[in-house]
């Protein structure tokens, strides 16, 4: 009975002596196991602009249709976003606005050599945003382009002058959009004209031209 009482302790000191040991850990820890984060993909800021403009431009097509001034409205509400782009990197927005008037506006069209020529006035200046290549977009069946949405890219071109270029180059590319406007008759344009007016006289007011802005 005492040899099995002896042969029970050894056993159970020994069971102890185990237990204290350290651990082999074999297994990762969770930190160690969970795979690093990709890094996040480069945003293209051309890319970015472009979102914001064509669901502008289709909501200008709803406009036209149905004649609801509302439609008018959510496409303005647009320019303030599409602006905070052009003045934090007016090298995209430069970009991504002469895809546009080159996919837009067709080859004949009156006012497309004259928007290209004045983005082209735009400095160009690389950032380390901008995309180096903009390939422009597969056009869709062309049509023709509505003079709301016409006036509406004008009136974004307009806003990069403004920002981004010279008083002289932005005051003439008011000038421009203003007799353009001057040809339009339609109702639908009036909560858009109404924004032409009021960059096209900031625009002189730079040059101190006030006096050129016809009435409304």
């Amino acid at each position: 009975r005492n040899k099995g009482c002896c042969t029970a302790l050894r056993t159970m000191v020994a069971e102890e002596s185990r237990a204290d040991e350290p651990k082999a850990t074999t297994d990762a820890t969770p930190m160690d196991a969970e795979a690093a984060p990709a890094p996040p993909e480069p945003v293209n800021p051309v890319a970015t602009y472009m979102a914001v403009l064509k669901p502008a431009l289709a909501v200008l097509d709803r406009l036209v249709s149905t004649k609801e001034a509302r439609y008018a409205v959510h496409a303005l509400r647009s320019l303030g976003t599409m602006r905070k782009m052009s003045r934090s990197d007016p090298a995209a927005s430069k970009s991504a606005l002469t895809t546009a008037v080159s996919t837009y506006f067709g080859p004949n069209h009156p006012q497309r050599a004259v928007l290209l020529e004045m983005l082209a006035a735009v400095p160009a200046e690389a950032s380390a945003t901008a995309a180096a290549d903009v390939s422009e977009p597969e056009p869709e069946k062309r049509r023709a382009l509505l003079p709301e949405a016409e006036l509406f890219l004008s009136l974004l071109v307009l806003l990069l002058l403004i920002d981004a270029a010279t008083a002289e180059q932005a005051a003439a590319c008011s000038a421009a959009l203003l007799a353009r406007l001057a040809g339009f008759n339609r109702r639908t344009l009036d909560l858009i004209a109404e924004k032409v007016y009021f960059y096209a006289s900031w625009a002189h007011e730079r040059l101190f031209w006030v006096a050129f802005i016809p009435p409304t």
